[in-house]
C-alpha cells in the first residue's frame, strides 16, 4: 500500500456478522472493493451505480447489499450505512483542515507582527532566514530554503463549498434544527426545544406494525420519500401491518423495509401448506442460499462464536485412534 493512502475501520467480527454471512461471494467482493475505493476517493461512503462496472460488481449484487442493510438507494447511487458514524465524515476532515489553516495564518499574523515592531528588521526572524539575509548576494542564491519548524502544517481545505455532498449539508441542516442551543448568563449551554418529527412521518410510523429506532427510521424515510410519494408509503405500512400472514416475532425493523423497498412487495406467503414449498428457479435458488447461511449459523454457534468465552476445539484433538 502507498504511504499516505486513506485507511478504513472493519470490525474485528465481520467475517461471521448475520449480514455478512448471508452474502454472496460477489456481494462480499462488491462491498470491500467498493469500501476501498470510496477511502481513496474520498466520496465518504457515496458509490456511484455507474461505477459498479469498475468492481467487477452487478446491479443484483449491489440491490443484496441493499436487502441487508449494508448499502441504502440514493437518487441512482449506492451509500453506505451510518458512513459517518464508523469512519470519517466529511465535516470531520473539513474540521481539521480548517483548523490547521487557521493554525498556519495565525502563525502569520504573529511573524509579520514581529517583524513590524522590530527596529533592525531581523526581530521574529528565524536563524536561517537571518543567516540568509546577511550572507553575501552568491551564497544566498545557492544557500537551500529552510521552512520554519514552529510554523504548523496548513493544508488546502479537502473539499470547496460549492463540491460539497448534498446528503451531508442535508444533514448539517438537520442536526441544526433538532438542538438548538442558548447560552445562559452563567455561561452553561442547554436545549432550548425538543427535536420534532416531520408530520408526515408521524403518519407513516403510526402504520407501520413494529416501533423500533424511529430517529433512523427518520433518515431511511427521507430518502424513500426521494422517489416515492409518503402516500404509497403508508398504504404499503398498512398492507404489512394486516397481512394475515405477517408474524409479530418476523416483523421487519422499520430501516430494513424502508431500505429494501418492501412497500413494492406483494402479500406475504402462507405459513405452511403446499404454498410454502420451495419453487424452481430463483425462489429455488434464494432458499439454497438461506440453508447454506443456516448451516454456517450452526457450524459457528458449535464452535463457540457465540459464547462470551468461546472454546474451540483443536483440529488434533479430534483424531481418533
Amino acid at each position: 500500500m502507498s504511504a499516505g493512502t486513506p485507511w478504513g475501520k472493519v470490525y474485528g467480527d465481520l467475517w461471521r456478522h448475520e449480514k455478512w454471512v448471508g452474502l454472496s461471494k460477489g456481494g462480499k467482493a462488491l462491498w470491500t472493493s467498493a469500501f476501498s475505493w470510496s477511502k481513496e476517493s474520498k466520496t465518504y461512503g457515496r458509490v456511484p451505480g455507474h461505477l459498479l462496472f469498475i468492481f467487477d460488481g452487478l446491479p443484483e449484487e449491489a440491490d443484496e447489499l441493499v436487502s441487508m442493510g449494508l448499502w441504502i438507494r440514493e437518487d441512482g447511487d449506492y451509500v453506505f450505512h451510518d458512513w459517518d458514524e464508523r469512519q470519517e465524515s466529511l465535516a470531520k476532515d473539513r474540521e481539521v483542515s480548517e483548523k490547521r489553516a487557521e493554525a498556519g495564518r495565525e502563525s502569520g499574523r504573529t511573524r509579520r507582527s514581529q517583524r513590524k515592531a522590530g527596529t533592525n528588521g531581523n526581530k521574529g526572524r528565524t536563524s536561517a532566514e537571518q543567516a540568509r539575509t546577511s550572507a553575501p548576494e552568491s551564497a544566498r542564491q545557492d544557500a537551500p530554503i529552510t521552512p520554519d519548524e514552529d510554523a504548523p502544517e496548513v493544508l488546502f481545505p479537502l473539499v470547496q463549498d460549492e463540491t460539497r455532498n448534498k446528503a451531508e449539508l442535508e444533514r448539517e441542516r438537520e442536526r441544526e434544527r433538532e438542538f438548538s442551543t442558548t447560552r445562559s448568563s452563567g455561561g452553561s449551554t442547554r436545549q432550548s426545544r425538543a427535536f420534532v418529527y416531520p408530520d408526515g412521518f408521524e403518519l407513516w410510523w403510526k402504520a407501520y406494525p413494529r416501533k423500533d429506532d424511529k430517529r433512523k427510521a427518520l433518515t431511511s424515510w427521507k430518502t424513500a420519500t426521494r422517489s416515492v410519494d409518503n402516500a404509497d408509503l403508508i398504504a404499503g405500512a398498512e398492507r404489512y401491518r394486516d397481512d394475515p400472514n405477517r408474524s409479530e416475532a418476523y416483523t421487519k425493523l422499520p430501516t430494513t423495509w424502508l431500505n429494501g423497498h418492501c412497500w413494492e412487495n406483494g402479500p406475504l406467503p402462507s405459513r405452511g401448506g403446499p404454498g410454502n414449498r420451495p419453487q424452481a428457479g430463483d425462489t429455488h435458488r434464494a432458499m439454497q442460499r438461506s440453508h447454506t447461511a443456516a448451516q454456517k449459523y450452526r457450524a459457528l454457534e458449535d464452535a463457540g462464536y457465540y459464547d462470551q468465552t468461546p472454546q474451540i476445539t483443536p483440529i488434533n484433538s479430534r483424531r481418533t485412534a
